[in-house]
């Protein structure tokens, strides 16, 4: 027992080590609000940073074919979520500039690829702080204080999901018993592991047939 708590220690440790450094070395991202709003989970967070890095290098290249508003409102719900805060408001801004006139379209998207640039450019060197959070591990919401879950608040839940909002625990222990209650096995453990790594789009699509 003490082997494990020295060991759990010393992860903890490490972990606030990182956070530490990251806050030195990551302009432009409001960590200490990412952290409240994933209720003070350290590990996770360095894990979603990690993986959200990865996930720009791809988002880059769709968007660069197609500056699609369905991929910018996944990017602008994690981007806040994990503090990237720029690159949310620049999301937020060339989402309203689609259908607008050329030169207000341009216009956004010149900061919108700001905003990409110097947040994958901060991520990029942080990798190596990074490194050690790459796996995103197992869904680990709790489902067992779930009884039940109603229609109506299933429909809340989504409608929060669309609109990028980052679900609680609880929220997302409830879609995670209803999901397994309703969608094939498969679908309901990708959906948990989509509401883990915060990727809304994706949680979206998996929902879609069935609400």
């Amino acid at each position: 027992m003490q082997l494990k708590t020295n060991r759990n220690q010393t992860e903890s440790g490490f972990t606030d080590q990182t956070i530490t450094a990251l806050k030195q070395r990551l302009k432009g991202f409001d960590i200490e609000l990412a952290l409240k709003r994933l209720q003070g989970q350290p590990q996770l967070y360095l894990q979603l940073l990690n993986q959200f890095y990865q996930d720009l290098m791809q988002d880059k290249v769709l968007l660069l074919a197609d500056l699609s508003p369905i991929r910018l409102h996944a990017i602008k719900g994690v981007a806040g979520n994990l503090g990237a805060m720029k690159l949310h408001n620049a999301c937020a801004q060339l989402e309203q500039a689609l259908d607008q006139p050329t030169a207000e379209r341009q216009a956004a998207e010149q900061l919108f690829w700001q905003a990409f640039e110097e947040v994958q450019t901060g991520l990029s060197q942080c990798a190596d702080l990074l490194a050690e959070y790459e796996a995103i591990p197992a869904v680990s919401v709790d489902t067992k204080t779930v009884t039940s879950v109603s229609s109506g608040l299933i429909e809340l839940l989504v409608q929060k999901l669309k609109q990028g909002d980052l679900l609680t625990k609880q929220e997302a222990a409830k879609l995670s018993v209803w999901a397994a209650e309703k969608m094939p096995t498969e679908q309901a453990q990708a959906l948990r592991q989509a509401l883990l790594k915060l990727d809304y789009l994706l949680a979206g699509e998996l929902l879609n047939p069935y609400v």
